[in-house]
């Protein structure tokens, strides 16, 4: 990386990084993406209850999150800013910015994005609950998983993702991290990236308030199953 890309990169990080995987889709370049927050970070530490979208931090979670972290990994890693100062409990990872998706609507720059998932030489996985079927092009299949607690299905998942190389989109709350970490290493040539809730309001549900400011946003916030 010379100067002026490190410079970039410090001064627009979640750019920077919409960037980056924009090149390795288009490359065919297999990868992971593996989003932690306050969420993960929670479960990890044991809490009680469950995060945002109403995932339940359940121990046996809790354990393999905190496995995935535990070793340098072939995938990168991603924190959120709400755990920018917390590293998540762990300062010696390379971090990248887990906000590049969320970047790129905000841009009205996903379809970039889109554009080159599905013209990639693997074919294209949404893994993701049945109300994001619509966020999705034509072209992409489905593996479609519970709304909430889909640590459930985690077994289910791996099943669905491990058999052939594919690209897959995943939105599956916190178990994607593990479902990512799986993924990389059981199957090295598929492509995994964990999107977080940036489908959500494609699909017409707005589950996070920066969703609210977007220009073609409805303004009222849904947040329950279908």
């Amino acid at each position: 990386m010379n100067n002026l890309d490190h410079d970039f990169e410090k001064e627009h990080p979640r750019e920077a990084e919409y960037v980056r995987i924009l090149d390795r889709l288009y490359s065919h370049e297999p990868f992971g993406f593996s989003r932690f927050n306050d969420g993960e970070r929670l479960c990890m530490e044991g809490a009680v209850g469950g995060n945002c979208d109403g995932h339940q931090y359940f121990p046996s979670l809790g354990r393999a999150l905190r496995e995935t972290l535990s070793k340098p990994q072939s995938y990168d890693l991603a924190l959120g800013d709400l755990e920018f100062d917390s590293k998540c409990g762990y300062p010696d990872i390379p971090w990248v910015n887990a906000c590049a998706l969320m970047w790129g609507l905000e841009q009205e720059k996903l379809e970039r994005f889109f554009h080159g998932v599905s013209s990639h030489k693997h074919d294209a996985v949404l893994v993701g609950p049945s109300r994001l079927a619509s966020a999705a092009p034509v072209d992409w299949s489905h593996v479609v998983i519970p709304q909430t607690n889909c640590w459930k299905a985690i077994e289910y998942m791996s099943d669905k993702t491990l058999k052939h190389p594919k690209v897959y989109v995943i939105a599956a709350g916190m178990p994607a991290c593990v479902l990512v970490h799986r993924i990389r290493n059981g199957h090295p040539e598929s492509t995994a990236i964990d999107v977080g809730s940036v489908l959500d309001p494609i699909a017409g549900f707005v589950t996070r308030s920066y969703q609210l400011e977007l220009p073609w946003a409805n303004g009222e916030k849904k947040t329950n199953p279908d």
